[in-house]
């Protein structure tokens, strides 16, 4: 072997365009490389890989010893010839690598793509029936509460996919039973085992053990809801598959924003989350019920965002409301620009534009 300069290393980050791109979640941060598969990784998947036996991690930054071996498996493998063996079963209903993925789920997902291979072919491949039971923490609903153990079920029951939850194991009946064609799953970065399940008017918190129940719980969840939106694997429709993959990864936005009340007066500050086609508002960032619920329709169909300045109105197709909102120009712009892509470029899928009434409070 011949030691080589990192230098070298680096000029393939520019000869293959794919390489300038991290191999497991896409960020533009290159911080290394990965052996044997010949791949460019960022700082936090390169630190993923240290803790499995299959990877030996170099680092520009650190005093890793190139060779001409490492430039030949570069150059013989790179990103694109690696995933296409890696991720060759991989379809898009699984949650997969970002560059803003928490610890946790990232740690989880490259375990899951190299030591145990679950998306080559031939590896052990997750399940897609959209079923699962466990234990998993769930939060009461008063802000501050402590987490406890519920038992837990996604279930096929004639035609629909349900999520349902026991205060006890024993108990005949569940707690709460949620169609998953009207449900979103969505998780913070600054929580890295907790995720909530929003539906209709309420936002139910619950916390994995670890990383693995979480990406198992998480995925479990997704196929849950495509099936239930009509996703058939039996089909194997590419068209509807990539259709459905965009729909669950569709990107999240929350933050305060202030709202009027239906006269058009009175603004209040108000906690909004948008994920996927649902834009919610509640009180406060730790509440469990939703003042409102707000499934978006399509821009084609009537759905409609005006913004100016500090002031935006959104406007829902077959409802009697006007939404006033007012921020900074900045947050205006933010938000607005982010409903309008949700409007035209999330693909539209189970019941259309719809307004949920919280049953226990009144909007103000």
């Amino acid at each position: 072997m011949t030691a080589i300069a990192v230098d070298e290393v680096k000029c393939l980050l520019v000869e293959v365009p794919s390489n300038g791109k991290c191999a497991d979640c896409k960020s533009e941060a290159i911080a290394g490389c990965v052996f044997p598969y010949g791949i460019y990784v960022c700082s936090e998947c390169a630190h993923c890989h240290i803790d499995l036996p299959s990877s030996t991690v170099k680092l520009f930054e650190n005093e890793s010893v190139w060779n001409d071996e490492d430039l030949g498996l570069l150059r013989e493998k790179g990103n694109t010839a690696s995933n296409k063996v890696m991720e060759a079963t991989l379809t898009p209903l699984v949650l997969k690598g970002t560059p803003v993925m928490n610890a946790a789920l990232r740690k989880e997902w490259i375990a899951l793509k190299y030591s145990k291979k679950a998306f080559t072919v031939g590896g052990p491949q997750l399940s897609n029936t959209g079923e699962m039971e466990g234990v998993l923490l769930k939060r009461g609903k008063a802000a501050g509460s402590k987490y406890n153990e519920r038992q837990c079920k996604l279930v096929k029951e004639d035609d629909k996919y349900l999520f349902r939850y026991w205060i006890k194991a024993d108990d005949e009946e569940p707690k709460f039973s949620g169609n998953m064609e009207d449900a979103v799953l969505f998780f913070e970065e600054d929580n890295p085992l907790q995720f909530y399940v929003l539906h209709e008017q309420r936002r139910f918190f619950f916390q994995a053990q670890n990383g693995e129940e979480l990406y198992t719980w998480i995925n479990a969840f997704r196929f849950a809801q495509a099936r239930a939106l009509g996703w058939n694997p039996e089909k194997m429709d590419t068209r509807y598959l990539a259709e459905m993959g965009r729909y669950l990864n569709a990107g999240a936005k929350c933050g305060v924003m202030e709202k009027s009340n239906p006269k058009g007066v009175g603004y209040k500050s108000r906690y909004f989350i948008l994920c996927g086609l649902y834009l919610v508002y509640c009180k406060g960032k730790d509440e469990s019920e939703m003042l409102r619920s707000l499934k978006l329709g399509a821009a084609s169909n009537g759905t409609k965002v005006e913004a100016k300045d500090s002031k935006m109105v959104i406007t829902l197709p077959g409802t009697d409301r006007k939404y006033n909102l007012k921020g900074s120009k900045d947050d205006v712009t933010s938000w607005s620009s982010a409903i309008n892509h949700a409007i035209i470029y999330v693909p539209k899928f189970g019941v259309p534009a719809k307004v949920y009434n919280s049953r226990d409070m009144k909007e103000e």
